[in-house]
């Protein structure tokens, strides 16, 4: 029986992931960045906005309708750097210097944490609850600080953002408990790709065949997943090794990894000027993922770039 009685006890995992802009269309799939993590929350508050209309028929109440607005969301924090702020809100860095405008124009966000119940599961383990909300925006926080006086008091940054509902399947929150059959492949991908949709597809990815350029100075690995439409999340460079066959080092220079648009087969292409027609032996690991957060079947093999 799900542990519905116990409390919260605490809150962790807070992640923010950059909504590729144009991709929540309807009939579109919803498309974002590497998410990133906020260190450091100690209160998120939601507010729904959700209210009631009472409509009145012979001399007395008759009908009542439930409805929602925006979900505001404050959430504190022991501090955020300027890399992640920036991100939030769209403003520019250079040279360690943020420069904020009156026409800088904060992205489409998902924000994701995970909040701790009070009490074990069935299986003795600790009950979290995951939240994701897949479209928002953040505004400025407002700023300041107090001296230090004879005792130490600590000084939060407070975030506010707002959340709509999906232009492609009109969701705006998205949660489940471990306890109440949330499944294992969610909570492992629910901070590696936003939860947007209740029909996700869990369906294996596989490499095909890889295949190399000389002349290019690429490598171009396809992905499959039975027939169905996805796109892959473009991975750590450590996530996808290539070495040399003869020497069994990793291909010195600089790999740059760019991942075609979503489709049947979505290909990511390693560029390196330094690969050129000898053997590699590339590999894929587990870290690389799909859109819905679901891990590749790992692959090893050689290539030679024609």
């Amino acid at each position: 029986m799900p542990s519905t009685q116990n409390p919260i006890i605490g809150l962790d995992q807070a992640y923010f992931a950059v909504m590729t802009e144009g991709t929540d269309i309807v009939g579109g799939t919803p498309t974002y960045g590497a998410p990133v993590a906020i260190p450091g929350a100690v209160i998120s508050k939601i507010n729904p906005n959700g209210s009631l209309a009472v409509d009145y028929a012979d001399n007395g109440p008759a009908f009542i309708q439930n409805t929602r607005a925006v979900i505001d969301l404050d959430l504190e924090i022991t501090g955020i750097s300027q890399t992640n702020l920036a991100s939030l809100l769209g403003q520019t860095i250079t040279n360690g210097v943020t420069g904020e405008s009156a026409l800088d124009t904060a992205p489409w966000v998902a924000f994701m944490f995970r909040i701790w119940v009070g009490g074990l599961d069935a299986g003795g383990n600790k009950i979290y609850k995951y939240v994701s909300l897949p479209k928002g925006k953040f505004t400025i926080p407002e700023s300041g600080a107090e001296t230090k006086k004879d005792s130490v008091s600590p000084q939060h940054v407070s975030l506010k953002g707002q959340f709509v509902r999906l232009e492609v399947n009109g969701l705006i929150n998205l949660n489940g408990r471990t306890d109440e059959n949330l499944t294992a492949s969610d909570v492992s991908g629910w901070f590696t790709s936003p939860k947007w949709s209740l029909s996700q597809s869990l369906t294996a990815v596989t490499v095909g065949t890889i295949t190399g350029s000389a002349s290019a100075h690429t490598i171009s690995i396809p992905f499959a997943k039975s027939g169905e439409t996805f796109n892959m999340i473009v991975p750590n460079v450590k996530d996808i090794t290539v070495s040399v066959v003869s020497t069994g080092v990793l291909i010195a220079g600089t790999n740059v990894i760019t991942v075609g648009s979503a489709g049947i087969a979505p290909t990511l292409t390693i560029t390196n000027s330094n690969i050129s027609g000898v053997a590699y032996l590339v590999n894929v690991t587990p870290d690389v993922k799909d859109n819905n957060g679901v891990a590749v079947t790992p692959k090893s093999q050689l290539v030679t770039p024609a």
